[in-house]
């Protein structure tokens, strides 16, 4: 993003970028939308749009990290809230809300990063961050002793992380309405990524009882 003497002015003046290139992605989608007709939507002048933003990919990869942003209070209910299963399924709600009013353009953007280099390095580096993320959150809940991991981290991460794309990729391919049944199904799954927490032998019980009655 340019640098100005102004932060509020430069976010104020990007999150408008952001807000027109969506508009014309649902219109003409994203394939069609020329960087033009982004400025024209912005109204700003080409050489203002190039200071922020230098291709569709950029604002693309912008958009995605605004929507990372949005999942740090998710990530931070699985480490510290008080039911793990939920907090991962909130992952998936929010999935659904922020991509399943646009599954076509969802479609579009996936299959463009498969011809885009510069786009497919871009969805690697973001799915590498959330892998990542997610793995320090689930590594967090399992230290908490509410649940115990069937599989490492890393490995729930990855299924989850799977379990989203499939979510995402019924979404765009049969709409928002007929996907959110399977958010069911993708809560059995979660739970089944999770052994409950062994109870204390009842030795250690009657132990802590007796020091307590004395």
């Amino acid at each position: 993003m340019a640098r100005s003497a102004d932060p509020v002015l430069a976010e104020r003046r990007r999150r408008q970028i952001l807000d027109a290139a969506m508009a014309c992605f649902r219109r003409r989608g994203f394939h069609q939308t020329s960087m033009q007709e982004i400025c024209a939507e912005a109204h700003l002048s080409a050489g203002a749009l190039y200071r922020y933003f230098a291709s569709k990919a950029e604002i693309i990869s912008a958009i995605a990290e605004d929507d990372w942003r949005g999942r740090e209070p998710l990530f931070e209910a699985i480490e510290r809230g008080p039911d793990v299963v939920a907090a991962v399924c909130a992952l998936a709600e929010h999935a659904l809300e922020t991509c399943g009013g646009d599954g076509s353009l969802v479609a579009e953007v996936i299959a463009e990063s498969i011809r885009d280099p510069e786009m497919s390095q871009r969805f690697a580096d973001h799915d590498a961050i959330f892998r990542r993320r997610l793995t320090l959150a689930l590594a967090a809940a399992q230290r908490r002793g509410l649940a115990k991991l069937a599989i490492t981290p890393d490995h729930a991460a990855g299924i989850v992380m799977l379990m989203l794309d499939g979510l995402v990729l019924r979404a765009a391919g049969f709409g928002a309405a007929r996907a959110r049944p399977l958010l069911k199904d993708f809560r059995v799954a979660v739970e089944h990524l999770f052994v409950p927490a062994p109870p204390p032998p009842r030795r250690a019980v009657k132990l802590v009882a007796a020091e307590i009655d004395s």
